[in-house]
Formats: structure tokens, sequence, C-alpha cells
């Protein structure tokens, strides 16, 4: 897992990644990443499925949880149900 910064200031924080079905922890962890640069901070195994991930992280300092998601989907792993994905949206954190 690779975190990058855009910024002109070195940033620091903590990261979590949980698995949209099963609420389960994919990863958690510390980053330090200094400026205009990005850093290597860890690995996640492939998944045998679809899956989707939520990402929260939290920048030292600062009150504010921003949030992403990542979509683990590879052509061999078969098509995409959009039934599936809508379901994976509405459980996403706000």
């Amino acid at each position: 897992m690779r975190v990058v910064n855009d910024t002109r200031q070195a940033v620091e924080g903590d990261i979590d990644i949980h698995d949209a079905d099963t609420q389960a922890i994919v990863f958690a962890g510390s980053f330090v990443v200094p400026a205009n640069s990005q850093a290597v901070i860890g690995h996640i195994a492939a998944t045998p499925e679809i899956a989707m991930w939520f990402i929260a992280w939290q920048i030292t300092g600062q009150q504010q949880t921003h949030r992403n998601h990542y979509l683990d989907h590879h052509i061999n792993k078969g098509p995409l149900i959009l039934d599936q994905y809508q379901r994976w949206l509405a459980r996403r954190p706000v």
C-alpha cells in the first residue's frame, strides 16, 4: 500500500481499511510521508473474490477524517454485480 503526499509539508497520521462486506479490518497503521513524496506503508493480500474496502485516514493535528474506497476487481474474478456494488456503497461511512 502506498501513501502519497502532494503537499509542500511532511505529513503523518493513521489509516484504517475495512472490508465492506464483513467490516473486518484489512489494514491499520500509521504513516509518515515527506513533502511532495510517497511511502509504502504495508501490503494487503489479494482477495479471491471481488471486494470493496473503505479507507479512512487522519492527519496528525487535524480533526477531520478523510475517506475513500477501493474496489478490488480483476477480470479473472468475474463480473462486477451492480446490486452488490450498490449495497457496498450504501454501507459507506459518512
